[in-house]
């Protein structure tokens, strides 16, 4: 994509195009490994802020989904155990949903009693944070996130996730 960018010249990347080309660019480029994962804050279902700097210090799991999402709820068991195996050493995981509906949302908590932080990304798409920060073509996508905000892994499924924690904090 960057090389495609840098064919254009100055008029071309003024244009829509070339801005959306940009933009595409930088929020792929957040989410590469060994790059820093971009701050955000969003509120859970009391409303209360949640920053994602404001879990440096902990490796973070950073889990984009939704109520509606199959495959994202069929990660929670796995997400479940790999919290509870490792919340204790160092672990946390912000789930960020892209419900537009917070009363699907706030059902499915309740539903699913995921206990780390749930936040919900429902805002103006202008500044929702999967569509200007974060590459999020598809859910459920995860990053995972180490104690200085660098991203160290991505796009974990079944136990994987709890492998790489294992090797983590071993």
């Amino acid at each position: 994509m960057k090389e495609l960018y840098n064919l254009l010249n100055t008029k071309g990347k003024a244009t829509h195009f070339g801005k959306l080309l940009n933009q595409q660019m930088v929020k792929t480029t957040s989410m590469e490994i060994g790059n820093e994962a971009p701050d955000f804050t969003l509120k859970d279902r009391n409303g209360k802020s949640y920053s994602l700097k404001s879990l440096r210090g902990k490796y973070v799991l950073l889990d984009f989904w939704a109520s509606w999402c199959g495959p994202c709820v069929k990660e929670i068991p796995n997400l479940k155990t790999a919290y509870g195996k490792y919340k204790n050493k160092g672990f946390e995981i912000m789930s960020v949903s892209i419900d537009r509906k917070n009363e699907q949302w706030l059902k499915a908590l309740d539903k699913y009693k995921m206990p780390w932080i749930q936040v919900i990304d429902n805002a103006d798409p202008k500044i929702a944070v999967t569509q200007n920060l974060y590459y999020v073509p598809t859910i459920p996508r995860t990053l995972l996130i180490d104690k200085t905000g660098k991203v160290i892994g991505k796009d974990f499924r079944g136990n994987a996730l709890e492998l790489k924690l294992e090797e983590i904090f071993k």
